[in-house]
């Protein structure tokens, strides 16, 4: 399912979820959202409430409680505002009735089995059954633009579905795709992606397209976080 944002050149990315889920995605104009000053600059002006501490993201599978969210992981579970950064690798965005998830999900981490264990992350947080829960995927790396080699594709039993033939040895990997196919083996159906790509949308900093440089911040968080 294919989810557009709305946005205008100065305001970040916005997603509406149901259960009152917001979610943002800055910019490759806002800076680097990793120094804490830019970071609340740019949460005051999209209307996320404070505080929002991203994780250090050791491309793995680890999943943090807010409370302890400063951190070494790739994923975050609670009921404040919770982000994560990305160039290329899209976030997740898992969401219960009374709780939700945020996750980082490059391939490393997809490898590492990071889907499952959000899963069972948010499953512990919330009593509400999976046909209840909401999953977005961000914006991400086009899979024309993400061809893999022999490790990455050994790696992990990437689903078909997310596999095209490359060059020998090599293939075109669609992210999204594999997160997806995880969330729906796990019983989840409502799935929606945002229908931008990091490696095509001049406004979003990729690193395949334009090497290193400030990931793009993705936040989630519920209108009662303010209050």
């Amino acid at each position: 399912m294919p989810c557009s944002p709305r946005s205008s050149s100065a305001e970040p990315l916005l997603w509406r979820l149901e259960e009152g889920l917001t979610i943002a995605c800055s910019l490759a104009a806002d800076g680097d959202l990793r120094q804490p000053t830019a970071r609340q600059s740019w949460c005051a002006r999209a209307g996320i409430p404070p505080p929002v501490v991203p994780l250090r993201q050791p491309h793995g599978n680890r999943v943090l409680d807010e409370d302890g969210a400063a951190g070494d992981g790739d994923a975050v579970v609670g009921r404040a505002a919770l982000g994560v950064f990305g160039a290329d690798c899209p976030a997740l965005v898992l969401a219960a009735p009374d709780a939700f998830a945020v996750a980082h999900c490059g391939w490393r981490s997809i490898a590492a089995g990071i889907v499952p264990a959000v899963i069972a992350a948010l499953a512990a947080r919330t009593a509400a059954p999976r046909s209840a829960w909401r999953a977005f995927i961000g914006p991400a790396v086009h899979p024309d633009d993400y061809e893999v080699d022999d490790p990455v594709l050994r790696a992990h039993p990437w689903p078909k579905e997310s596999l095209r033939p490359g060059r020998p040895g090599r293939a075109w990997l669609d992210l999204p795709v594999a997160i997806a196919c995880d969330l729906a083996a796990a019983g989840i159906a409502w799935i929606a992606r945002s229908a931008l790509c990091t490696s095509r949308d001049p406004r979003l900093h990729s690193h395949r397209r334009d090497g290193p440089g400030a990931p793009q911040l993705l936040v989630a968080w519920r209108a009662a976080c303010a209050s």
